[in-house]
């Protein structure tokens, strides 16, 4: 049985840091893990009020999933 690796930790990945950005005021979009030897994680998120997407929030999205990823190693 094929299992996919870079789905599986994408989805780890969503369950850790979904409670924390929701927490923020976003919604999660979609997690994505690409590379076998140096993975990549892609997060996309939107605002949950409507408002344009700043790189503000880019900022206190990465330095909170950041903080969650550590804990969850």
């Amino acid at each position: 049985e094929h299992v996919d690796v870079e789905r599986e930790v994408g989805l780890r990945i969503a369950d850790a840091i979904a409670p924390t950005i929701e927490h923020m005021g976003y919604e999660l979009v979609r997690v994505q893990v690409s590379g076998k030897e140096r993975p990549v994680v892609q997060i996309m998120a939107d605002r949950a009020d409507g408002a344009p997407f700043r790189v503000e929030d880019c900022e206190a999205i990465s330095h909170a999933i950041g903080a969650v990823l550590d804990v969850e190693d």
